[in-house]
């Protein structure tokens, strides 16, 4: 797992990025200064917004957790795909078109084993955003995100209730910021209540974040893989794929 490489490789002294530097941009030339071998780069976003300041990092910092922080304020995310190669682009939504199709009995074969579920475990329906101030200016932003849409089953002024995620990163730092990186991530928490797991043939160009159709017995929906489970047993002839609307 090269992301945990990434991880453990700990800063022994203040890790600076100089202002003016796009978000996206800092990311990658962590990731790439804290691993001992070169790895390609597949940037697919057009967000290219800078920092405004510098951004020290300590020793006890996360160097991962740090790139990951760095993704997220230009709305991104950032992983390593199945080839290795590290990946930065939009945080993904199930709007647009799949990257593949599902479909029992036509383009694939789903195992009695595929099974949905509900879950409200985190179940965040809305995301506060907070940032720190700036030495002249000791307004902190923040900005409120929330699942709108009224026939959602999470719809945050509905029954479900509101449950909301506090997220607080020095990256956010102006309203406009604020309001990009909360949005961004509220996009990562709705449709996790409803998850369905695939049990089918091994597709192993899956990446988490991919949007695929799924159509099975009474279900026909767009969804978003959040994880898939390759199995490495010779004789194995299924993968675990877990989705959410």
């Amino acid at each position: 797992d090269r992301s945990r490489r990434v991880g453990r490789n700990t800063f022994t002294s203040v890790y600076v990025i100089q202002p003016g530097t796009p978000y996206v941009t800092a990311a990658v030339a962590l990731v790439r200064d804290r691993l001992p071998f070169p790895v390609d780069v597949d940037v697919t976003t057009s967000t290219m917004d800078a920092t405004p300041g510098p951004i020290a990092y300590l020793e006890q910092d996360n160097p991962w957790a740090k790139a990951q922080e760095l993704a997220a304020a230009a709305g991104c995310e950032i992983f390593f795909d199945p080839v290795g190669r590290l990946v930065v682009r939009d945080e993904p939504t199930r709007l647009g078109d799949p990257e593949f199709d599902y479909v029992h009995g036509e383009t694939s074969v789903l195992l009695p084993d595929s099974e949905q579920t509900i879950s409200d475990d985190p179940g965040f329906n809305a995301v506060l955003g907070i940032g720190e101030s700036s030495a002249n200016d000791s307004t902190i932003p923040r900005y409120l995100a929330y699942d709108s849409d009224p026939a959602s089953p999470t719809y945050y002024f509905g029954d479900y209730g509101k449950v909301t995620e506090t997220y607080s990163s020095a990256t956010i730092t102006d309203p406009d910021r604020a309001q990009l990186v909360t949005r961004a991530r509220l996009r990562r928490w709705l449709g996790r209540n409803d998850v369905m797991n695939l049990a089918t043939v091994p597709h192993p160009g899956h990446d988490p974040g991919d949007v695929v159709r799924v159509a099975y017995g009474d279900v026909d929906t767009l969804m978003v893989v959040d994880g898939v489970t390759m199995p490495l047993d010779v004789f194995a002839s299924t993968f675990g794929g877990n989705t959410r609307t």
